[in-house]
C-alpha cells in the first residue's frame, strides 16, 4: 500500500526521510558508545593536536572530556525513545489503512525530540568553550574559519589556483615538467630537436 493511499501527505513522508536519516545517527552513536555504564567501545581518542594548537592544560582537556560524556548522558535516552517511536512509525507504515493521525502524531514527537537533542548539544558546546581562556576562544574561532574553507581550497585546488601538497600535479604518461607542452617528457623533447619542436635530422645513411 502506498502512503498517499493511508493518507499521508508528502510533507509527512519528507519529515519521515530526515527523521530515518536522524535515526540512523542516532543508533550508530549509541553503538560506539556501548550499553549504559560500560562506556565507550573504542580506545579513548587522541587530543595531542587540539591541545598542541589551542595550548589546552590537562586539566582543561579532563573537563572537556568530563562535559562531553554528560552530553552523551543526556542525549542517551532521547536517542532511545526515537528509535523506539520510529520504529512504531514504521510498523504503522507497513500496515494497511494506517491512522494518519497515529502517524502524524509519531512524526511530532520524534521532531520533537530531534530538536531537544539539538538544544542540549547546543547547551553542552557553550559549557565545552566557556572552559577556554579568552585567547584559546580567538584560536578556536580561526580554527573553525579555516575548516569552513575548506571546500573553497578544494575548488581552487583543482582549477590550479593553489598549489597541492606534495608538489605540481603530474599529468598524462609524458608527465608534465616545467616549460614543456602538455604530456611531452624530456626525451619526447630531445627527439623532436627542443621546445622549438623543429625536426633535426639525423646522420646521413652511410654509403657503400
Amino acid at each position: 500500500m502506498k502512503p498517499e493511499d493511508a493518507g499521508i501527505g508528502k510533507g509527512e513522508m519528507q519529515v519521515n526521510k530526515r527523521i530515518t536519516i536522524l535515526t540512523a545517527m542516532a543508533v550508530a552513536t549509541l553503538m560506539a558508545q556501548g550499553p549504559a555504564g560500560q562506556g565507550p567501545r573504542h580506545p579513548k581518542p587522541n587530543h595531542d593536536q587540539i591541545k598542541s594548537y589551542l595550548n589546552l592544560t590537562d586539566s582543561q582537556v579532563q573537563a572537556l572530556e568530563q562535559i562531553r560524556q554528560q552530553q552523551m548522558d543526556a542525549v542517551r535516552p532521547m536517542m532511545q525513545q526515537m528509535g523506539q517511536k520510529h520504529g512504531a512509525l514504521d510498523d504503522l507504515l507497513q500496515t494497511g489503512g494506517a491512522d494518519p493521525t497515529a502517524v502524524g502524531k509519531l512524526v511530532l514527537e520524534i521532531d520533537a525530540l530531534q530538536k531537544g537533542m539539538k538544544q542540549k548539544q547546543t547547551s553542552f558546546a557553550d559549557q565545552a568553550k566557556n572552559t577556554l581562556t579568552a585567547d584559546q576562544k580567538a584560536k578556536l574561532k580561526t580554527l573553525d574559519e579555516s575548516r569552513r574553507m575548506a571546500p573553497a581550497i578544494e575548488q581552487g585546488t583543482a582549477l590550479m589556483l593553489i598549489s597541492p601538497e606534495g608538489g605540481p600535479m603530474m599529468h598524462g604518461p609524458g608527465r608534465m615538467g616545467p616549460g614543456m607542452p602538455g604530456g611531452m617528457s624530456p626525451d619526447h623533447m630531445r627527439r623532436r630537436g627542443g621546445p622549438g619542436g623543429q625536426h633535426r635530422p639525423g646522420p646521413p645513411p652511410e654509403v657503400n
